[in-house]
């Protein structure tokens, strides 16, 4: 039998509600723990906050980075939250489509402009079952004299954080980027940034340095160091890391469930953002 919630002022219904609400929740295994977290389903005021970084006038739109990166902290229920700092992008993927398919399973996804069709998340979500998170690589480049070894990673939540904050903030709004040389130097530096993401150390000669010692722009001086041939395989195990969670997240016009027919198979990949919280 449940015990029945007393209700008598403004503030005994707010802590009845909090109460409630973690009663409404969602298991999820998490692939780079093999385990299974708990988090309570997203609320209103979460909602509203999704919705105004859906209106984000950023250049990166980077506001839902850090808006969901609160929400999993004050939603998760069976775990202290310090835990979200580890799960990497793979995970959070995974636990946004959950926590979307509890408002609702069905997804309307608009893959092209002229045809559009609902999908069941319950797909989507079945196929992250078959995901095995990479181990870190240890990409090489050598010569006579020296030898360079970077150990990479698929970032974890907090990286992506720290990148949003520490990147994003000399470049605010569209309006800050006035000519093409500031279109130029904002993607030459994205392009750098991006790929300090996924290091976690770098070896010269068998003398090892974490970046998780290292400050933002330290580590930013450090990628602009490496020699592009080192770079370019670096590149190319991040491309194959984001082909796999790409094949995750693609849907097909045939796995369309409200009857709508594409005389040609259509694919979208469903990107996990504000609007997939709106939609």
């Amino acid at each position: 039998m449940t015990e029945e919630i007393q209700i008598s002022t403004f503030n005994d219904a707010l802590n009845a509600l909090n109460t409630v609400s973690e009663q409404f929740k969602i298991d999820v295994l998490i692939p780079s723990l093999n385990k299974t977290l708990t988090f309570k389903e997203i609320d209103a005021k979460q909602q509203k906050s999704l919705l105004s970084a859906a209106m984000d006038n950023s250049v990166y739109n980077n506001e839902f980075v850090k808006i969901f990166y609160q929400i999993l902290k004050d939603n998760i229920l069976n775990e202290d939250n310090a835990i979200i700092d580890t799960l990497n992008v793979v995970d959070k993927n995974l636990i946004g489509i959950s926590l979307r398919s509890q408002i609702s399973n069905e997804l309307t996804v608009n893959f092209t402009e002229d045809f559009s069709g609902k999908i069941d998340l319950t797909n989507v979500i079945s196929k992250f079952l078959g995901y095995v998170t990479p181990k870190n690589e240890q990409i090489e480049l050598k010569n006579d004299s020296v030898t360079l070894v970077l150990d990479i990673k698929l970032p974890t939540i907090l990286d992506e954080v720290s990148y949003e904050q520490n990147f994003h903030k000399n470049y605010k709004d569209v309006s800050d980027l006035k000519t093409n040389d500031d279109v130029k130097k904002l993607v030459s530096d994205a392009f750098i940034a991006e790929i300090s993401k996924y290091v976690s150390s770098i070896e010269i000669n068998s003398k090892n340095i974490s970046f998780s010692t290292l400050s933002f722009l330290e580590k930013i001086k450090i990628i602009e160091k490496i020699p592009s041939g080192l770079i370019q395989k670096v590149l190319q195990k991040i491309s194959d890391w984001k082909k796999d969670i790409d094949s995750i997240l693609t849907v097909s016009s045939n796995d369309v469930i409200d009857g709508k027919v594409s005389e040609t198979e259509l694919k979208k990949t469903i990107s996990v953002d504000s609007l997939l919280f709106l939609n």
